[in-house]
């Protein structure tokens, strides 16, 4: 399983809280950009990062830990805390910065 979280998310807490989060505050895995708000995924829909193929699981709670770091996040990121999914193709796929990343939703495939 793999945590996602959107870079937009992480600019946003910035800007309205005056926090100074980095990669890997927020206790995720990869860190994404231009996808936006990562919370209309769908069960199985995919996130697609060069030959690497990821299935979302479920939304990414916020654990209570950081709340106590970061004072208000819960409530600024509420529902946009990020995704978890998991890995369908690609282990083992080095992910460098700047990749293409793509996201295919499981209604649009099934219509192909």
């Amino acid at each position: 399983i793999v945590a996602f979280f959107a870079q937009e998310m992480i600019d946003l807490a910035n800007k309205q809280l005056g926090f100074g989060l980095r990669h890997g505050s927020l206790d995720e895995n990869l860190v994404i950009e231009g996808l936006g708000d990562l919370s209309s995924l769908d069960q199985d829909d995919l996130i697609v990062i060069g030959d690497a193929v990821f299935a979302f699981t479920k939304q990414k709670p916020l654990c209570k830990s950081l709340e106590e770091r970061y004072k208000h996040l819960r409530k600024t990121l509420a529902g946009k805390s990020g995704v978890l999914a998991k890995v369908e193709y690609g282990i083992g796929t080095i992910l460098r910065p700047g990749t293409e990343i793509t996201l295919l939703k499981r209604t649009e495939l099934a219509k192909m």
